[in-house]
């Protein structure tokens, strides 16, 4: 994850035999539900506001086959 005032890049490495990724956030301190973005095959970048704080983590999948979460990260940008 790198930041730039509210501009998140999140990233991660491939996995063999993956297709496509999930993301998945949920707001922090988790007050709320999980939401979900197919990200296809790419990373992804979001702007978000000062002050927002999501906890996220990705799942790999290839048809309906899903991998488990990968490590969760807090963002929060300031």
């Amino acid at each position: 994850m790198e930041t730039d005032k509210t501009m998140v890049s999140l990233f991660w490495n491939p996995i063999l035999g993956a297709s496509a990724y999930t993301l998945f956030y949920a707001p922090y301190p988790c007050t709320g539900s999980i939401g979900s973005v197919d990200m296809g095959n790419k990373t992804h970048s979001v702007n978000l506001w000062s002050g927002a704080a999501f906890y996220v983590a990705v799942k790999a999948h290839n048809k309906n086959v899903f991998s488990n979460y990968s490590n969760i990260i807090t963002v929060q940008v300031f």
